[in-house]
């Protein structure tokens, strides 16, 4: 055969080469290998995939208790879930911290506020090892409107640029607000509230700045915190204070789970914080021999050099 009639294939030589250098390439591209997971991630996955177990037992209580809350309609309690799953997935710390059982607490209190976690409703914080849902501003305003006990309801924030008045008459509450068109560039003079009542009265109230700051000075004990939403969302947590003293003046009926859940919130920040700034004080070394000699402190644990002396 001459060297035009080779056949148009390669060699089993060449056909070797080719396969070695095809090996050599698929083995210098980057592949899509999963990372192993570490304590974290596989604490996060487990505590995900139980309470998705929890919530999708139809039969479960605590399914069962949702769908109720939500009026019984299962296309909705469906779609609640749906939507939890979805957002929850993306919040490694608190499934990374959080029990399953609070975690699963927490989306029931939710649902009893009609209220969607994760969402701008409110969020799933995480103190210690509990899971806690936090309504927001806008979860409050929601709430109190789906009440049908308020005709309307708004909160603002006041910037020092704005042009703002108020005042008071027999149909309760007038202001007048005109945001400045720079008002970004200045800071906050403060935060107001208002609710229309059936009759039409209006419920006002009004924070400047100092009052808004006195009350987180007094009942927040870790708003120095840098995870604190006062030093994260300064704003927004404006606007919840001057809504959250405005809701002592509104119908019971529209408030008193949002007040409730806000307690347990409160009550458990400032646990953390407390723990967070605790300094074990120094022992009595006077005190510690007396202990001693009373045997309410066995020998050889004295907590201070002095009274090792």
């Amino acid at each position: 055969m001459s060297e035009d009639q080779q056949p148009p294939w390669p060699d089993e030589g060449q056909q070797r080469a080719q396969g070695r250098q095809e090996r050599q390439q698929r083995a210098q591209e980057p592949r899509n290998v999963t990372p192993a997971r570490g304590p974290a991630q596989t604490k996060a996955l487990t505590t995900y995939e139980e309470v998705r177990s929890t919530l999708l037992k139809e039969r479960g209580v605590e399914a069962r208790a949702i769908q109720a809350m939500l009026g019984g309609d299962k296309r909705l309690y469906q779609r609640f879930v749906a939507t939890t799953f979805s957002l929850l997935a993306k919040q490694s710390e608190v499934l990374r911290d959080a029990t399953p059982i609070s975690i699963v607490q927490a989306i029931k209190d939710a649902a009893a506020m009609g209220l969607e976690p994760l969402t701008t409703d409110g969020g799933i914080v995480v103190y210690g090892s509990t899971a806690t849902f936090l309504p927001q501003w806008q979860g409050h305003l929601k709430r109190i409107r789906n009440s049908g006990k308020v005709q309307d309801i708004d909160v603002q924030l006041v910037y020092e640029a704005d042009d703002f008045t108020w005042g008071y008459t027999e149909r309760g509450g007038t202001f007048q607000h005109k945001p400045a068109k720079d008002r970004g560039q200045s800071g906050y003079w403060g935060a107001y509230a208002y609710a229309v009542m059936p009759t039409g009265f209006v419920e006002l109230e009004v924070m400047p700045e100092a009052d808004i700051l006195e009350v987180r000075n007094r009942f927040s004990r870790g708003y120095t915190r840098a995870d604190s939403p006062w030093v994260k969302s300064p704003g927004e947590m404006y606007r919840k204070t001057v809504l959250r003293r405005l809701e002592k003046r509104l119908p019971a009926e529209a408030v008193d789970v949002l007040l409730a859940a806000e307690l347990r919130a409160d009550e458990a920040a400032n646990a953390r914080a407390i723990e967070a700034t605790v300094v074990t004080p120094e022992r009595d070394p006077v005190k510690d021999m007396a202990l001693q000699a009373v045997g309410a402190l066995p020998e050889g644990e004295p907590a201070t050099a002095e009274a090792q002396e």
